[in-house]
């Protein structure tokens, strides 16, 4: 029994559409929104110090199968910066306050400034600075 062939606008179509699934799988999803370079930034540079284990923010998620840190991060600086029309270091440090770690499945909450080397910070800062004369 011959088997079955796609017509060649058919295979063209198959192919296109896996192509289209291939660079969607490839592609970071971080880098979707409208913050997209500020958070990869931050994901690429800024990590939370854990008893010496560097958790890189792009690695972690603010709720479990949420989005991650480096994109909610972004998102609400470049809001801010937008919002406002400037860029100031003591927001990214207030924002960082505010968020949440949880640590020990719960057993502790620190503030994500808490555990941000002094270094990753300014990187932070760094890159919401040059987000602003972007813009």
């Amino acid at each position: 029994m011959p088997s079955p062939r796609l017509e060649p606008a058919a295979a063209a179509a198959v192919a296109k559409s896996f192509l289209d699934l291939t660079s969607l799988v490839a592609s970071d999803s971080a880098r979707s929104g409208t913050f997209d370079d500020l958070a990869y930034q931050i994901g690429s540079d800024a990590y939370a110090d854990l008893n010496g284990w560097h958790l890189f923010l792009k690695d972690m998620t603010a709720v479990p199968g949420g989005p991650k840190m480096h994109s909610l991060l972004a998102d609400q600086i470049g809001t801010q910066i937008l919002t406002t029309g400037r860029y100031d270091d003591r927001d990214v440090e207030d924002i960082l306050k505010k968020v949440p770690v949880k640590l020990g499945s719960g057993k502790a909450t620190v503030s994500l400034d808490s555990v941000l080397p002094n270094a990753c910070v300014r990187d932070i800062q760094r890159a919401c600075e040059e987000f602003e004369r972007r813009m």
